[in-house]
Parts: structure tokens; C-alpha cells; sequence
């Protein structure tokens, strides 16, 4: 009988949009992981995606592995790839039976995050790019609340930790205000107190 190795799969045509690296990684000559490096990438960086062959994409700069990218089509998106998290938009939300909400004056956003992955669920009213300062704003820190869940979940296996007991989101907005730079003390519309930030900074000190 005789064997052979299987035609690789053919590449398939991409947007052409822009992607922001959130996870640090290599650009190869071609889609294998035994491909020779043309260029290490960044968090942050940026390319453009021109093709994807399985799980892999072709770039401006070689060819990486698709799970290392993220859409950055929306100001929340840059926002959740400074922690290495990708944002889907959808208001039929999974991860969570309780969305966060950010409010101000008349604007709502709401989100989760999908533990164990780098998965940021938001609605889709967080897929705004307008210059009204109070609502990037608002978005920002919610964008914030829900990395820090991410964070927590990194550092002690749970995104909703025994250290935290019944306050696990209070403790998440107290995380996220002393270490991802929100700015407000109810960045996921919880609030959170000195014993909530003690217990924020217990797991810090874990991971």
C-alpha cells in the first residue's frame, strides 16, 4: 500500500485588517514551528494579516500562530491586549451569569470574562471609538474590571478565589484599580473596601 504525506491545506484570504499582538511570539518563513524565525513580535505589536492556513496567519512579517493576535478594530481592544486578552462582541454573553456594568449618564456596557482563557466577553454597546472622554472611559474600566479577573485567575487558578470569599468582584474592582491603573474605585460597578484591596493584594503576592 502506499503512503504519503497529505497536500497542505491551502491558504485561505484574510481582510487585510490590522491585528495587535497579545501574546509574545515569532514570525516564521512559513506556517510550522520548525520554520526558520524572521522576526520576534511584541505584546502590542502591530500587523496586518493578508492570508491563514489552519492555525496559523500570514502577516506583514511572516507567518504566527493565529491565537497570538487580536483584533484591534476598537479602542476596548487595545485596552485588553496591554494584559494579553482578546475582546468578543456579543450581547448573548456565556462566561458569566452576571455581567459587570459600567455606567455613565445614559451609557451601559457589560461584560465577563470566559475563565481559563484570554477571552473577554463584552456587549456590543463597548465597541465604540467615538472622543467622548467619559465613555472611553467607562469602557476602559470596565475593559480593566474584567482583565483583572483574567489576572486573578492567572495567578491563583479562579477567577473568583477563596481569598476573596463572597466579594470576589469587589476584589476584582480592587485589583483593577491598584494594579491595572483604573480610575475609578468601581471600575465593574461594585466598589470595594480596605479588607477587599488586602485580599487584592494577597493574590497579587501569589502570582
Amino acid at each position: 500500500m502506499l503512503t504519503g504525506l497529505a497536500a497542505a491545506a491551502p491558504a485561505q484570504a484574510a481582510d487585510g485588517a490590522t491585528r495587535v499582538v497579545v501574546t509574545a511570539t515569532v514570525a516564521r518563513a512559513r506556517p510550522a514551528t520548525s520554520s526558520t524565525v524572521k522576526k520576534r513580535l511584541k505584546r502590542m505589536d502591530r500587523v496586518v494579516v493578508t492570508s491563514t492556513r489552519g492555525s496559523w496567519a500570514r502577516t506583514s512579517t511572516g507567518w504566527v500562530p493565529a491565537k497570538t493576535l487580536a483584533r484591534a478594530n476598537h479602542y476596548a481592544d487595545t485596552v485588553a491586549a496591554q494584559h494579553g486578552l482578546r475582546i468578543v462582541y456579543t450581547n448573548k454573553q456565556a462566561c458569566g451569569t452576571r455581567a459587570s456594568v459600567s455606567t455613565a449618564t445614559a451609557f451601559q456596557a457589560g461584560g465577563c470574562y470566559v475563565a481559563g482563557s484570554n477571552d473577554l466577553q463584552l456587549t456590543k454597546s463597548a465597541a465604540y471609538d467615538g472622543k467622548a472622554t467619559w465613555k472611553r472611559t467607562a469602557i476602559r474600566n470596565l475593559v480593566l474590571h474584567e482583565s483583572a479577573h483574567a489576572l486573578i485567575w492567572r495567578a491563583v487558578g479562579s477567577a473568583h478565589p477563596a481569598l476573596a470569599g463572597s466579594r470576589s468582584e469587589q476584589v476584582t474592582d480592587a485589583y483593577a484599580w491598584k494594579y491595572l491603573g483604573a480610575t475609578s474605585r468601581t471600575a465593574g460597578g461594585y466598589g470595594f473596601s480596605a479588607k477587599d484591596l488586602a485580599a487584592a493584594k494577597a493574590i497579587r503576592a501569589k502570582g
